[in-house]
């Protein structure tokens, strides 16, 4: 999606706890949400009219997963995400960076970012802060994520350690300048709020377009 069709406004604020409104080409989101996760378009066991009749605004689709089966490119030709799987609500991407932590075992890290042998036939895929981005433009996502590294739970690889994977993600953002897509950064570290405030006190400057952060 593009930014201009995105907006997000806050309705109500309660101390430190907030609600709002995302915009998007495919409706609105009421925030917090809470997302299904339809790994591969769709969530198991549940139909999309029982997600609808259960209030969900937004699903959750991957990245990695949607790449290898059925293709982006399929999707693509076929529409895009939404009318491949028959959903008219927004769809949410994540980059397959959870796959980088999950799939370690399968993987390497290099310097243009994550090559991993496919879990279906072995075949060798390397995923760069652009090819993601690239799919889920192809896919049609109304929120994609750029690239990242989860790390493991519970943290315990020291503030030097989670703070070189957070800037990684931070310094890639000027790479995505091609896209004109809304973009999300995520920028957490679970258990570790003190590692969170020094990651994000002084992030690069990027495009307007990108870098918020989720």
């Amino acid at each position: 999606m593009t930014p201009s069709a995105f907006s997000f406004r806050v309705t109500h604020i309660d101390g430190g706890a907030r609600r709002g409104v995302m915009a998007t080409p495919h409706g609105d989101v009421q925030t917090p949400a809470f997302m299904p996760v339809a790994t591969q378009g769709a969530v198991k066991g549940v139909t999309h009219r029982d997600l609808l009749d259960l209030g969900a605004g937004i699903l959750l689709s991957n990245t990695y997963h949607l790449y290898l089966r059925p293709g982006s490119d399929l999707i693509a030709r076929r529409g895009g995400l939404h009318a491949f799987i028959g959903w008219s609500r927004p769809i949410l991407t994540d980059s397959g960076g959870y796959q980088i932590f999950s799939l370690a075992a399968r993987r390497t890290i290099e310097e243009q970012g994550a090559r991993f042998r496919s879990h279906l036939d072995g075949s060798e895929h390397l995923l760069t802060p652009e090819h993601v981005v690239d799919v889920q433009a192809r896919l049609g996502s109304d929120v994609a994520m750029v690239l990242d590294e989860c790390l493991a739970h519970p943290v315990g690889l020291g503030a030097a350690r989670v703070e070189r994977s957070a800037y990684k993600a931070l310094f890639h953002l000027p790479r995505y300048a091609f896209w004109k897509l809304v973009l999300y950064l995520k920028l957490f570290v679970r258990g570790r709020p003190d590692q969170w405030v020094r990651t994000t006190r002084e992030p690069p400057k990027a495009d307007s377009d990108l870098g918020r952060v989720a």
